[in-house]
């Protein structure tokens, strides 16, 4: 048997590694509490435009399908300041994104770091100020 070459092993780790990507990104529109849209510098001028969905953040929705139509009415109230928050911290805003892997309606699952600082996130920042629950893995 033959050693592999280094180049050979370095290619040879599997796509569902745990390798987590981080990326400069330009947050261009905010969908809802928990999506957004954004321009991610990959590299090697290389840019893509991907949907992005917030990791372990669920917020509530702007189009509710369940529940009586008042409670439908607070959800989209609670949704409407969750967006609107999400807007003022990033919307038009450069941030870091780091991700892994997509979720099951194909967006990308996120942690966007606040624009100038790089220890606290958006996720964490909707979780402690009541805007989204914590989504189950």
């Amino acid at each position: 048997m033959t050693k592999k070459s280094e180049l050979e092993q370095a290619l040879s780790y599997e796509i569902s590694s745990p390798h987590l990507w981080y990326y400069r990104a330009k947050i261009i529109r905010v969908i809802d509490g928990d999506t957004c849209i954004a321009l991610i510098d990959c590299g090697f001028n290389s840019i893509k435009m991907e949907r992005l969905r917030l990791e372990g953040v669920d917020a509530p929705e702007l189009r509710p399908r369940r529940g009586t139509n008042v409670e439908k009415l607070d959800e989209k109230a609670r949704a409407k300041v969750a967006t609107e928050r999400v807007r003022e911290l990033i919307e038009g805003k450069q941030v870091v994104i780091q991700t892994k892997k997509t979720g099951k309606f194909g967006r990308w699952l996120a942690v966007i770091y606040l624009p100038g600082d790089s220890q606290r996130t958006i996720n964490q920042l909707l979780l402690e100020e009541g805007l989204a629950v914590q989504y189950p893995r």
